[in-house]
């Protein structure tokens, strides 16, 4: 992978799942564990592509999140870009600050959505690839 420009972006859903990135094409070439403060998950949208809940983040204070801070080219941030429909503005790309394991902050991108529609059931499938990419990457 090219290392000439390069973004960190921080991950909470089934993309924490190695298998997950490979199926979408999206390579990197660093990922650490991080955490970021203040956010906690929801499932507040629909998606054709589950045929139910996606995953969100939600503004919660005082909770901390664990995630995974992958770093990639502007190929893979593209990816991302698509995937999360950004050009379509169900997504938006946002910057927040994640503490890494050794306790430094860090300015990363990440994904939320800022037309929450309510509270949905996800499927178990969906579930099932965000534990196994939590189980892979020791999140607690």
């Amino acid at each position: 992978m090219d290392k000439g420009q390069h973004f960190k972006i921080f991950v909470y859903g089934p993309y924490m799942n190695p298998k997950y990135l490979d199926q979408k094409g999206i390579t990197y070439y660093n990922d650490y564990k991080a955490s970021i403060v203040d956010y906690d998950i929801c499932f507040s949208t629909r998606t054709d592509d589950w045929k139910k809940a996606m995953i969100d983040l939600n503004e919660r204070e005082e909770n901390k999140l664990e995630g995974v801070v992958y770093e990639i080219d502007s190929k893979a941030l593209k990816i991302f870009d698509d995937l999360e429909k950004l050009p379509e503005g169900e997504h938006e790309r946002i910057q927040v600050i994640v503490e890494t394991q050794k306790g430094e902050l860090e300015h990363v991108y990440t994904y939320i959505c800022p037309h929450k529609e309510g509270y949905f059931r996800p499927s178990k499938e969906y579930i099932d690839l965000i534990v196994e990419g939590a189980l892979i990457n020791k999140l607690s």
